[in-house]
């Protein structure tokens, strides 16, 4: 007669919340990446979302603006030196 024995085996499936990656996990632990991207926040949830927009970046000014803003600083320093060598007279 031959014995036969029935087992059960217990498959968890897992999620990367970054790349999407579906997988089935083998072990009792839980994962510490993602086989696929590699991230360790696989399971952590995001703090935007691909579809939000980020906050825009202040843009950069233009040349002229950059040169503007030196003249404003330069005639201002020339102008605390002519009031130091008038007061020193």
């Amino acid at each position: 007669m031959i014995e036969t024995e029935i087992v059960t085996i217990e498959v968890r499936h897992a999620t990367c919340g970054r790349c999407g990656y579906k997988w089935d996990i083998r072990q009792a632990a839980i994962p510490k990446h993602c086989p696929r991207c590699n991230s360790p926040y696989w399971n952590a949830e995001r703090k935007h979302k691909p579809h939000e927009p980020r906050a825009e970046k202040p843009s950069m000014p233009t040349p002229e603006e950059v040169e503007a803003e030196r003249a404003e600083r330069t005639a201002a320093a020339h102008a605390q030196l002519d009031a130091r060598r008038t007061a020193r007279t």
